[in-house]
């Protein structure tokens, strides 16, 4: 009973495999694109979310599966499918869009960067248009003053505010600086 379990997990892992690289080669670099948070690093799940890829699908894999057919195409490469301005073609080393399946990875890979990851990613734009990411080492935009009311995301000192989900996260140094505060009140009275 073990080895069949393990016999399929094993097909399982394979066939996942196996999957990102039918949509890789569909793609101009799509097996080599940089993760922009750990250079030196790929981002293999091109179309997803975490850079191995699995679970939600990002806005080029949307554009790539739903929009345009699975098919590498000049609507697809013109597309800036993380609205940074690039076209996927440029991020993707095709700025020309002749790039046909089958042919050599076009452009120079110190070049070619994620369409579906918008960069800079410490930028306001770019850190709202990558919500849901995982862009663990990439820098994000963070408000620098409580007085910014153009930004989502406040962090003062020990405390952290979120207004868009209106969460509030209080750091263990800020509760023991608030409860020594108070023991001191309480002593002076």
């Amino acid at each position: 009973m073990a080895r069949l379990f393990l016999c399929l997990h094993l097909m399982s892992l394979t066939a996942i495999c196996i999957g990102y690289e039918v949509y890789q080669a569909k793609l101009p670099n799509g097996g080599t694109t940089p993760n922009p948070c750990k250079k030196g690093t790929l981002w293999v799940g091109l179309g997803h979310m975490t850079p191995m890829g699995g679970g939600n699908r990002n806005k080029f894999a949307t554009d790539f599966h739903d929009v345009y057919g699975e098919v590498w195409n000049v609507a697809l490469c013109n597309a800036d499918s993380d609205g940074d301005g690039l076209t996927n073609g440029m991020e993707l080393g095709d700025p020309n869009c002749t790039w046909v399946e089958g042919n050599p990875a076009p452009g120079n890979p110190s070049t070619i960067s994620h369409p579906g990851i918008c960069e800079p990613t410490d930028t306001k734009e770019c850190t709202e248009r990558n919500q849901g990411f995982d862009l663990e080492g990439c820098e994000v935009y963070e408000a620098t003053t409580p007085h910014d009311h153009d930004h989502d995301h406040i962090h003062i000192g020990d405390v952290s505010t979120d207004s868009q989900n209106g969460s509030t996260n209080l750091h263990f140094s800020f509760l023991v600086f608030t409860s020594f505060a108070l023991l001191l009140i309480v002593a002076v009275v």
